[in-house]
C-alpha cells in the first residue's frame, strides 16, 4: 500500500518508524504546514494537503492536532482514501458519526489509533 502522513510533529516520527517495520507499507507522501520539515523522511513533501491526496495513495495516516482532525480527516475521505486517525478523532459523536457516513460513501475505512498516551500501563 501506498500511504502518505499528514502533520509531522512529535508523533509523525513514531507512526513512520511503525510503518518502516511493516512489510507491503510504502510511505511515500508527507505533508505539513511547515516548510522546514521538507527533507525530514525521504517520502515526497508538499505543504498543500490536496497535492499529496492527487497522489496514488492508498492511505492516509492523520497525525494532525487533535482539534484538526475532523476537516482533515473528512478531506482526506472523501478523497477515496483509507484513513488512520489518533484517538480522539473528533470531538463529538455528531462529527464521528458524519465521518464514518463519508467513507461509507466512498468506500474507504476510516480506523481510530488508541495513542498511547491514553494507556498508563505501557
Amino acid at each position: 500500500m501506498n500511504l502518505g502522513i499528514v502533520g509531522l510533529g512529535h508523533v509523525a516520527k513514531y507512526q513512520i518508524g511503525a510503518l518502516d517495520e511493516l512489510d507491503g507499507l510504502d510511505l511515500v507522501a508527507t505533508c505539513d504546514k511547515d516548510v522546514s520539515k521538507k527533507g525530514v523522511y525521504s517520502a515526497d513533501f508538499t505543504t498543500d494537503l490536496d497535492e499529496m491526496l492527487s497522489l496514488n495513495l492508498d492511505g492516509v495516516v492523520v497525525s494532525v492536532p487533535n482539534v484538526n482532525h475532523y476537516k482533515v480527516v473528512k478531506k482526506v475521505l472523501e478523497s477515496g482514501k483509507h484513513t488512520l486517525v489518533e484517538k480522539p478523532a473528533t470531538p463529538t459523536l455528531r462529527e464521528f458519526d458524519e465521518l464514518c457516513k463519508i467513507a461509507d460513501e466512498n468506500g474507504v475505512a476510516m480506523h481510530t489509533a488508541f495513542h498511547a498516551a491514553f494507556a498508563p500501563d505501557v
